[in-house]
């Protein structure tokens, strides 16, 4: 279930989050955070001019080193927000806009998340730099291995993942999680370019949750499962739907 926290900002430059909710909301895995374009006129006379629900320009290559710029506008985007635990993993994607969107894919959580022992995992911010280079963070969303958004075929998942930390663009951690990757998407009439491995599930095999890139260039969430013997087969798999985790 999707839930939304929204965060108000002060007077000026400083951002707070509404504290007092968030305990209550902490219970999924699956929690975007939004912010209201008007709260931010103090902060900048321009706003986005285009609602985010397409447009997006997949990275053409993924690095788990953030460039000086890239680190920088993340950084400016989450000042202010302690209530935020995140560390960035890559660009996804840009958007061109009054400025320019970017999607980071990171790796964290809530501090008061993790005080309650939630475990960490990954999200999509949308950071939002503005004509006049000023970055702001306009949406979190994390990514619920038992609950992925996509645009094309598959059905929810059940729980019991673990989430999979340290991810490396271009290859999945494991040589199982690989090879059942490529064999499963080998008939699909694409290439697919692993980004992370989200998540695993222990089952009478392994259960896997990956985003990748197709050769379409468009970003790709996929669900498969190896069984003991080394077969797979695709459980969910489609194109990341920007209007979900970009509310």
């Amino acid at each position: 279930m999707k839930k939304t926290i929204v965060i108000g900002l002060a007077a000026g430059l400083i951002l707070t989050m509404l504290l007092a909710g968030c305990k209550k909301k902490q219970q999924t895995s699956d929690v975007p955070i939004t912010i209201d374009p008007s709260s931010i006129e103090e902060m900048s006379d321009a706003q986005p001019t285009s609602e985010i629900v397409g447009g997006w320009e997949t990275n053409s290559e993924f690095s788990s080193v953030l460039t000086d710029e890239e680190s920088g506008i993340y950084e400016e985007g989450v000042k202010g927000l302690d209530g935020l635990s995140y560390e960035p993993v890559t660009v996804l994607a840009t958007q061109v806009v009054s400025g320019m969107n970017y999607a980071f894919l990171v790796y964290g959580n809530d501090t008061e998340a993790k005080a309650s022992g939630e475990s960490d995992l990954y999200a999509i911010a949308i950071v939002w730099k503005d004509s006049k280079g000023t970055s702001t963070l306009m949406n979190l969303t994390k990514i619920n291995p038992a609950d992925l958004h996509v645009k094309e075929m598959g059905d929810d998942l059940v729980g019991g993942w673990s989430v999979v930390a340290g991810a490396e663009p271009g290859v999945l951690p494991t040589e199982d999680a690989q090879s059942s990757f490529d064999a499963v998407t080998a008939d699909l009439g694409k290439t697919f370019n692993p980004v992370a491995l989200i998540a695993s599930q222990l089952v009478s095999g392994n259960n896997y949750v990956a985003i990748s890139k197709g050769s379409d260039g468009q970003l790709y969430l996929s669900q498969w499962y190896r069984d003991l013997q080394g077969n797979a087969q695709m459980s969910v798999h489609g194109v990341l739907d920007w209007e979900y985790y970009n509310p």
